[in-house]
């Protein structure tokens, strides 16, 4: 199961981003098995903290391909961004 534990977002407000993940973005990666892309590509967030974003495929009741988004926030390893492809 993944879950959003950055404390940054693009949507500045009270945790609103969290709860769009809570409520429509990990409940799709419930009962699937993922492969990952072994290789990440380096980004920043809005905070400039440096990061990795890893491209992965969820096998379930669908296939969709999505990006995860890890940086590092006060030296602890966070997800900031989970990015479903269209």
């Amino acid at each position: 199961m993944l879950t959003m534990t950055s404390s940054q977002s693009y949507a500045m407000q009270s945790d609103s981003i969290r709860i769009v993940y809570t409520e429509q973005v990990v409940p799709q990666f419930q009962n699937v098995t993922v492969s990952w892309n072994p290789k990440g590509v380096l980004c920043t967030d809005e905070q400039k903290n440096s990061g990795l974003m890893f491209t992965g495929t969820a096998h379930g009741k669908k296939t969709q391909s999505f990006d995860v988004a890890v940086y590092k926030e006060n030296g602890q390893f966070v997800i900031a961004n989970i990015r479903k492809h269209q």
